[in-house]
């Protein structure tokens, strides 16, 4: 079983859709297309789950709350991996309380996550910084946590960044062969791309 939250498998491979969820029912859409409603009490353990064979696209879950409201989710077929990214919630608080924390995503071309990535991150700190790890969720993992490299988890990492003076910028770059790179440089003020 899978539980990466995305819709990247091998054309009319049969696929389990889990939906986590708190509405009383839930509907999914594939491609616009009804694949039906299903009650939440009506499954053991209360998750509800469709069995469909896999077709690129958009997947889409519809939720239905008990007072008339809907909650929505979409995963979208995603493309190979070609660039890095990085948050850019670094403010002015956050950097007073050292280390921060970034986080890593690969995303396609047209900027969807890609979830099924394990690509080698690389990071280098230029400055005013000193990198005090990364993680990536990986229980089965050897890697150093203190490396300046490490493979990501259904395309993501974590980085933690400990700023010397906050009032010096400090650039941060993240490379991964094959993929566009991104640099970042974190002043007082929060991240400047």
């Amino acid at each position: 079983m899978e539980s990466a939250p995305a819709w990247n498998y091998t054309a009319g491979d049969s696929v389990r859709i889990y939906c986590f969820t708190n509405c009383k029912e839930g509907e999914l859409f594939l491609n616009g297309q009804s694949l039906g409603k299903k009650l939440l009490s009506q499954f053991a353990g209360r998750v509800i789950y469709w069995d469909e064979a896999y077709r690129p696209g958009a997947l889409m879950l519809k939720g239905y709350l008990a007072n008339g409201h809907e909650i929505t989710n979409t995963l979208k077929t995603a493309g190979a991996p070609y660039a890095l990214v990085v948050n850019t919630d670094v403010t002015p608080n956050k950097l007073q309380r050292n280390p921060l924390q970034l986080v890593i995503n690969i995303v396609d071309k047209h900027g969807l996550p890609v979830n099924k990535a394990d690509n080698l991150i690389k990071v280098e700190i230029l400055g005013n910084g000193r990198l005090l790890g990364m993680e990536s969720g990986n229980l089965t993992s050897h890697e150093d946590y203190q490396a300046d490299s490490r493979k990501a988890l259904n395309g993501k990492l974590l980085a933690y960044i400990k700023v010397v003076n906050e009032h010096r910028a400090v650039r941060v770059i993240f490379k991964s062969p094959g993929l566009k790179s991104k640099e970042i440089s974190i002043n007082a003020s929060g991240i400047v791309k």
